[in-house]
């Protein structure tokens, strides 16, 4: 048998774009990495002797979405300005230009993709700053740490 996994815990899946189905609790079997299988507990015959990694009372979510951020903005959360322009030319401006250096490119994107996991963000639409260089590793970074994204380059030259 490949490798395979039974997760126990509550579940919310979307089999259809306008139904919600949650089993409370329910199983999850997955296969590969894939999802082969979800329902109420208890979990069926078939799968007696798959490992089964137990979550209680928690719930197991479908990964999350991420449809517009910005990479280099990472260390910038939280700034705030009175105004659009001075918050770019005093923090955003100054924070991609960094991105020059790719070992900052690399950290911030390794750091990144790491948090967006770790909170449930599996797939990412995604900028990166002017540098060519920083994209490519910001794709780099995204595939080690398993996370699915559409990256593009910044685009602007004032």
């Amino acid at each position: 048998m490949s490798e395979a996994s039974i997760f126990v815990g509550n579940l919310v899946t979307f089999p259809e774009p306008d139904k919600v189905t949650a089993y409370t609790p329910g199983f999850l079997l997955v296969k590969d990495g894939r999802i082969e299988d979800i329902g109420p507990l208890p979990v069926p015959e078939q799968y007696r002797g798959v490992k089964k990694i137990d979550y209680g009372n928690l719930w197991i979510l479908p990964g999350l979405i991420d449809l517009h951020s910005h990479i280099p903005q990472l260390d910038e959360m939280g700034r705030y300005s009175a105004d659009l322009i001075t918050w770019l030319e005093k923090y955003i401006y100054r924070a991609e230009a960094r991105f020059k250096d790719p070992e900052v490119a690399r950290d911030t994107a390794r750091r990144f993709f790491t948090e967006s996991l770790r909170n449930g963000t599996t797939f990412s639409v995604l900028y990166s700053s002017v540098h060519m260089e920083a994209t490519d590793i910001a794709f780099d970074e995204a595939r080690k740490i398993g996370v699915r994204a559409i990256i593009g380059k910044m685009q602007m030259d004032q």
